[in-house]
């Protein structure tokens, strides 16, 4: 007979898995999994969203730090970028035009294509559009890319000044916005979140700054310039009498410097003294002129003098120009010294003018290295380039006469004929 095997409370409470078990040669018995597995599984999916959400953000702020270096200039409204995903950030264009910028953007508003049919996004099977009716919801500040298909903030990126508060904080402004499950939310909404119920949401403050910009007389630079306004008109009246005593002692033909123009010397010379003359007759010319202008404006210095003088030789030179024309011309040239022993020369032309009567105008006076052919002649030719005259207008005798006329003066041995 067999032998009896003892019964013990065991044999009636086995587990399921010792009764249908199958032992494999090779194969290691199965355990649990840990807990932590289990859970490691479960936000396995939530993880690789968020890694790939991060080497997206990481990306876009690479692009953004290599924009940075690229110098950014604003040429206009029409030059602005409208794509929200393409167009530089305000804090990258330089700071004097920052604000301008800003008001040319209002001007054009948010970017809210219409299209047939929106990119989906999300996984397969779960994906989502934007809407276009959400535009309706959010007219003001809402906008969408059409290449990188995200919804941004029209106001948070004309106040997106670069600073990094927190994680996420320039979705709207720089990266875009694409969680479309997010939005009609209830409360939870994005779009709702991103404005915030406080007045004093960063939204609404940058709405607030924004709308700020627009008005202008509230400017501090315009509320300056009514001071300004004054001040330009103190200093115009105060050139208007130096220009005016210019002209006078010019077509005059008198001196403008005195001997000692301190304001302690009794003759001040010409220009200080006719300035005295016009203040003694005119009360508003007094009241800013001399000893009533601010030391650094009051027009009369030597300098100034000088400016105005050569405005005036340059508006002669292009009346003389347009009378000529293309009329034939000469030109007469001679050689002098002034006061101070520098050599200079003086051109003439002398043309027939529209009745066929020959005219003669002094044209320049030029200082010279040298009275050399060869440097008089390079002068002369400059002088003529410089002042649009063609060359070929000259006779050909009038030029030879005109070079031999240029060696006579010095009595200079060659070059010029070699020349030409």
């Amino acid at each position: 007979m067999g032998r009896n095997r003892a019964t013990t409370m065991h044999s009636f409470f086995k587990r399921k898995r010792d009764d249908t078990s199958v032992e494999v040669e090779g194969l290691l018995p199965l355990e649990p999994l840990p807990l932590a597995l289990l859970e490691q599984e479960y936000h396995t999916e939530n993880e690789e969203q968020h890694q790939t959400e991060n080497e997206e953000a990481e990306q876009l702020s690479e692009n953004d730090e290599r924009q940075t270096n690229e110098p950014i200039i604003f040429r206009g409204v029409e030059f602005l970028q409208r794509d929200p995903a393409s167009r530089p950030q305000i804090w990258q264009y330089p700071p004097n035009v920052r604000d301008e910028v800003r008001r040319a953007y209002m001007q054009l508003g948010p970017m809210q294509p219409k299209l047939n049919e929106y990119k989906p996004s999300g996984k397969p099977g779960h994906q989502r559009r934007f809407q276009f009716s959400w535009f309706k919801d959010f007219p003001s500040w809402l906008e969408y890319s059409t290449s990188s298909h995200r919804a941004y903030c029209f106001y948070c990126f004309l106040g997106n000044k670069n600073i990094k508060k927190r994680s996420g904080f320039d979705v709207f402004s720089a990266h875009g916005f694409d969680h479309w499950k997010k939005v009609k939310n209830g409360e939870r909404c994005a779009f709702l979140s991103h404005v915030g119920c406080s007045p004093c949401s960063h939204h609404n403050n940058t709405v607030r700054d924004c709308h700020a910009i627009l008005d202008q007389p509230t400017h501090i630079v315009n509320v300056m310039e009514v001071q300004d306004n004054k001040e330009k008109e103190r200093d115009t009246l105060r050139l208007r009498t130096s220009i005016a005593v210019v002209k006078w002692l010019t077509f005059q033909s008198c001196a403008f410097r005195g001997h000692d123009e301190t304001p302690e010397s009794r003759n001040r010379g010409n220009f200080i003294e006719l300035i005295k003359l016009l203040a003694e007759f005119n009360p508003e010319i007094a009241a800013v002129v001399l000893e009533n202008s601010p030391r650094c404006s009051k027009y009369t210095s030597h300098q100034i003098q000088q400016e105005i003088l050569s405005i005036y030789a340059l508006k002669v030179r292009q009346y003389i120009r347009q009378e000529i024309g293309d009329s034939k011309f000469s030109i007469l040239v001679d050689e002098t010294c002034d006061a101070s022993k520098r050599e200079q020369m003086a051109v003439v032309f002398r043309f027939p003018d529209k009745e066929g009567l020959l005219q003669e105008r002094f044209f320049d006076l030029i200082h010279v290295k040298n009275t050399k052919a060869l440097t008089l002649k390079e002068e002369l030719s400059a002088l003529l380039s410089n002042n649009g005259f063609d060359v070929q207008n000259l006779p050909k005798l009038l030029r030879l006469h005109v070079y031999l006329q240029l060696i006579r003066l010095r009595q200079a041995k060659g070059g010029i004929r070699s020349k030409h």
